[in-house]
């Protein structure tokens, strides 16, 4: 699949999370706060995500296709309301996030897995206050690794069909009396 694919699906997974706020394809800026904070605020209060792909690994895997590994960093940010305990709201919203990739491991067939390295869907790198857009908010720093496949093109040995062997156990006529022949499967 294309890392536009990927991206959107992850798009799509968090915002399926009730409460999650505004989810956005990529890291937003504006000029003026105002602007800015109208990006991320979901009702009365600043909440929303991004998403961006921060590291790619290639590995060889057959002939034909790598391996390839896309680490993406989640970002999100809610407003603090220290009287509605939002702290422990905002883990909440953390923890069905991580839930919902947890229990789609393809993101619906986009990815061969998110199980990566020995590590399993969302993580939760980092958490806690900061000022955002003139408010504070709570912060948390998620991390995500997909697995797929790419093709890397036609290799040489695409184009070895049929091999033979012909084994000569000294017939006296010369003739061969026992031959071997190896056919590969071809891509339809």
């Amino acid at each position: 699949m294309s890392l536009t694919e990927i991206r959107d699906a992850i798009v799509a997974k968090i915002a399926t999370v009730p409460g999650a706020g505004k989810v956005h394809r990529y890291e937003r800026y504006a000029v003026a706060q105002k602007d800015f904070r109208n990006l991320y605020v979901e009702g009365d209060k600043v909440c929303g995500w991004f998403v961006r792909r921060v590291r790619t690994v290639e590995q060889e895997d057959t002939t034909n296709t790598n391996r390839e590994i896309h680490s993406w960093r989640i970002e999100g940010v809610m407003s603090f309301n220290d009287a509605n305990e939002s702290e422990i709201l905002f883990d909440d919203l953390i923890e069905q996030i991580r839930a919902a990739f947890r229990n789609d491991e393809t993101i619906g067939g986009v990815v061969e897995t998110t199980l990566v390295d020995g590590l399993a869907g969302v993580q939760l790198e980092d958490s806690g206050p900061v000022m955002f857009a003139g408010t504070l908010c709570h912060r948390a720093r998620l991390s995500l690794q997909t697995r797929g496949f790419v093709e890397v093109g036609e290799n040489a040995i695409d184009n070895f069909n049929t091999g033979g062997v012909e084994w000569d156990f000294a017939e006296p006529d010369g003739s061969a009396d026992a031959e071997d022949t190896i056919t590969l499967e071809q891509d339809q």
